[in-house]
């Protein structure tokens, strides 16, 4: 439990008809309330919140929860449905979740001085932007009336990065405080009243929270008698851990920094120290730029970015493209990656950039199908009550004609099909509700999340037995069929699951050690990136990415998901002759590979490396849809690439699935630092490890050689007076699994991985190098129709032509690769795209 927390919250008045039971009641919550009653016909009351069946999704217990707070109301579907999408099945906006709001103003937030006297007033408005008016002189806390009280008798104040969080926690009986102008202006706000206060600050899980959390350290450094930092188990903010159910004494404590100077983040145990760097140049043109500019702009690795584009890619095209390796065997183009990466490493961030333009096609489809949808909807509820007053009639009359016409009533109620609000992602949900998002968009969903809560999701975080096969069965593309008891059976036949997702060292181990995930072979269909962790090493002040790369990334990924979900039916691809023999001889050497002892013969990683050969194909089919006409076959140019991903993701997946393989050195060292940690040692001595230490390592002969490595790694060092020290967040950075830090590498920076050139397993054609050459993307260097310098869209992502693009239209090269191409459209003049496309030859 966080210091200073109260585990018995201070009973609110209510009612005497339902005491302790009822829920506050506020414009806002009855207007929600009565929208879900209408609509899912199950509410009802849960100490201080409402659970109802939530309309998004197909739901039997209720899975919404309903929580009045000042002013507005918070909404949490325990199955991952967003938030948006509850709205929109009751035809309702975020304005109805605030009770009065008035023009583009949702709400207001009251400061006052010390003694009660408004001083500045914070007005909230639509999109999220705030203004504000009255005293501005003075940047006084909120709810400082309160504060002041809650020092006096020393009760523990939450510190948060917003008045809705306030009064989120507020909701629980607790005091919270926020200060005005934004979380980057913190450092302005008057923070004496907190002295000598417990104050526990809850910090928002973003770029802006980390900065929060810097300038909170910084100004309560003289003030708070003691300061506690956290963050929500769920969620983003207070708010959101609140919503979903969570108490204050779940949220997550955030780790101190390390004194300045003292100690240096150690070096990995286990892990390979020369992974290969993402191949960016295996990406087409539009991708790759845009993956190097990420890189930089954010300040990591390219293989994070370069990840989480080829997972966008695979949402795009999942479902939509099938690729034929030979007869009988078709790989769909559907991809689980997950780059694994510590805290602060700026994962949401990057994860968000990159599926901004997917975001943006799943609201231009929502919008062309929304009047459909209302129209069938009210059709549907008009012709159900009909149905249902006819039946009360032929019930209360038994007249056999009224009996007919009533069943005929029912069956014209059926026969009304409501379309689905289309979807190309989600965040977080369980199995259950990915198999019902799957049956409901036509058999393809991507499940996208900057953190490993999916995992925790599909384990069983809302049931006590993991439910690991409709979550198989989405990858490989079989057939799925559920019956649940009292409710219509689901069937997907031809299901496509992407999942993207970026989680932390210590979730990967944990995977890892779990039977539920190796053994049934979650573990061996993910593609695994395990980055260089740069911090400490990030320029402050990095180039912006160029605006045009930018905005080329978003116009094909709009592009391509707009016309991908257009297709009624999968495109089947075909290999080229050379990209056959490409793959053929890749796939001989995979199978060599996986002999005992070879590279991938360790038993986990030997079922990853099975899937191999497969994955490239997958991985080849997203690439082409990206860079040729689907009519196309895949060419030799872009098999090599997804060979060259194919090398990348097997060095890191030998390392993220054997960390440590059978080195006993490092299982020695492991284990010493285990013991260490579990006895809470700071110091210590040759001889507390032989009298009490593992009983492998109590002979100075064995234990010498383990210390020595803790000490060149970081781990521990030698103290002046005798003995070793130990590093004081030993804990948490082996729980964090090897970090990765090269923190002695100063030439690693943002967008790099060490470098470790690895040789492709298929070289190209008359190269004997490490590596493809930086051409050999030129036969496909394409990009979507329209996206040219000369392209003036009015839409901010899309290349202006989306709704007139064909699934398998060609599209005009970037740059032209020889000087036989026409100047119109830019096609070689040779070409079938020339002839079918250009409007010259028209």
């Amino acid at each position: 439990m966080l210091p200073g927390h109260r585990s018995v919250v201070p009973a609110r008045p209510r009612p005497a008809s339902q005491a302790g039971k009822e829920p506050r009641v506020t414009p806002a919550i009855d207007r929600i309330i009565d929208a879900l009653r209408d609509a899912t016909g199950l509410v009802r009351q849960s100490g201080g919140q409402w659970q109802a069946r939530c309309p998004a999704h197909e739901d039997r217990n209720p899975s919404l929860s309903v929580r009045p707070i000042e002013g507005s109301v918070l909404l949490h579907c325990h199955a991952g449905c967003d938030t948006l999408d509850v709205l929109a099945a009751i035809n309702m906006t975020p304005r109805d979740l605030y009770d009065e709001p008035s023009g583009n103003e949702l709400a207001r937030y009251q400061y006052t001085d010390a003694t009660g006297r408004p001083t500045r007033t914070v007005h909230r408005l639509d999109g999220k932007r705030f203004t504000q008016s009255g005293d501005k002189r003075v940047c006084q806390l909120y709810r400082l009336p309160k504060v002041v009280e809650a020092v006096t008798f020393g009760r523990t104040i939450y510190l948060v990065e917003g008045e809705k969080d306030v009064h989120a926690i507020e909701s629980l009986g607790e005091v919270a405080t926020t200060g005005p102008q934004g979380a980057e202006n913190f450092g302005k706000v008057d923070v004496s009243p907190l002295k000598g206060a417990r104050v526990v600050a809850i910090v928002d899980r973003d770029a802006a929270g980390e900065k929060w959390a810097a300038l909170v350290r910084q100004r309560l450094a003289g003030y708070a008698a003691e300061l506690t930092l956290v963050e929500a188990a769920e969620g983003k903010d207070a708010a959101d851990h609140i919503a979903s159910g969570r108490t204050l004494a779940e949220l997550v404590e955030r780790p101190e920094p390390d004194p300045a100077g003292q100690w240096d983040d150690p070096l990995p145990l286990g892990w390979q120290a020369d992974l290969p760097p993402f191949p960016i140049d295996a990406l087409p043109p539009t991708l790759a730029r845009f993956v190097r500019g990420l890189a930089l702009e954010v300040q990591t690795p390219a293989d994070l970015p370069g990840s989480v584009v080829l997972g966008i890619l695979a949402a795009c095209v999942g479902g939509r493209v099938v690729v034929v390796v030979r007869r009988g065997w078709h790989e769909p183009t559907n991809l689980f990656v997950v780059p694994v990466m510590p805290p602060g490493s700026r994962k949401s961030a990057v994860i968000a950039v990159c599926r901004r333009p997917l975001t943006e096609a799943e609201m231009a489809l929502a919008e062309r199908v929304a009047q459909v949808i209302i129209d069938r909807r009210t059709e549907r509820e008009i012709r159900e009550q009909y149905a249902d007053a006819a039946k009360r009639v032929a019930a209360k009359d038994g007249d056999p004609v009224k009996i007919m016409e009533a069943q005929e009533a029912v069956r014209a109620a059926e026969q009304v099909t409501v379309p689905s609000w289309p979807r190309l992602s989600a965040s977080d949900a369980t199995p259950e509700a990915l198999i019902t998002l799957l049956a409901n968009q036509g058999g393809r969903i991507a499940a996208i999340s900057a953190e490993a809560g999916i995992f925790t999701a599909l384990t069983g975080r809302y049931s006590k037995t993991p439910n690991l096969d409709p979550i198989l069965m989405a990858h490989a593309g079989d057939a799925i069929l559920v019956d649940r008891r009292g409710r219509e059976p689901e069937r997907v036949d031809a299901p496509a699951l992407t999942l993207v997702a970026s989680i932390q060292p210590f979730a990967l181990r944990e995977m890892v050690e779990r039977p539920d995930f190796g053994g049934r072979g979650v573990l061996a269909r993910i593609l695994w990136a395990l980055p260089v962790d740069n911090t400490g090493h990030r320029d402050v002040e990095p180039p912006e990415m160029p605006e045009r790369d930018r905005e080329a990334y978003q116009a094909l990924i709009y592009d391509l998901a707009l016309s991908m979900a257009e297709r009624d039916a999968p495109a089947l691809v075909v290999l080229s002759e050379a990209a056959r023999k490409v793959h053929l001889e890749y796939h001989r050497t995979v199978e060599r590979r996986l002999r005992r002892g070879g590279e991938l013969g360790a038993d986990l990683v030997r079922e990853w490396g099975s899937k191999l050969a497969g994955a490239v194909a997958r991985i080849a089919g997203c690439l082409h849809a990206a860079s040729a006409p689907l009519g196309d076959p895949i060419s030799e140019a872009t098999m090599r690439a997804a060979v060259e991903l194919g090398d990348y993701y097997q060095a890191h997946a030998v390392a993220a699935l054997a960390p440590g393989g059978d080195d006993k050195e490092t299982s020695n060292a492991r284990l010493l630092l285990a013991w260490l940690i579990d006895r809470g040692l700071t110091r210590f001595k040759l001889r507390d490890l032989q009298r009490t230490g593992p009983k492998s390592l109590r002979k100075a002969p064995d234990a010498r050689p383990v210390l020595d490595d803790l000490t060149e790694k970081g781990w521990i060092r030698e103290h002046q007076d005798g003995g070793w020290e130990v590093h004081p967040h030993a804990g948490r950075l082996l729980k964090a699994g090897d970090t990765g830090d090269r923190g002695d590498n100063p030439s690693v920076s943002a967008g790099q991985s060490l470098p470790h050139p690895v040789a492709p397993a298929v070289a190209p054609a008359g190269d004997t190098g490490d590596n493809i050459a930086p051409d050999a993307w030129s036969v496909a260097r394409v990009a979507p129709a329209g996206d040219n310098p000369g392209d003036t869209s009015p839409h901010p992502l899309s290349s202006g032509n989306a709704e007139l693009v064909a699934p398998v239209a060609p599209v005009a090269p970037l740059w032209p690769d020889t000087d036989d191409t026409c100047p119109s459209c830019r096609w070689p003049l040779d070409s079938s795209a020339h002839y079918q496309n250009c409007e010259a030859t028209r």
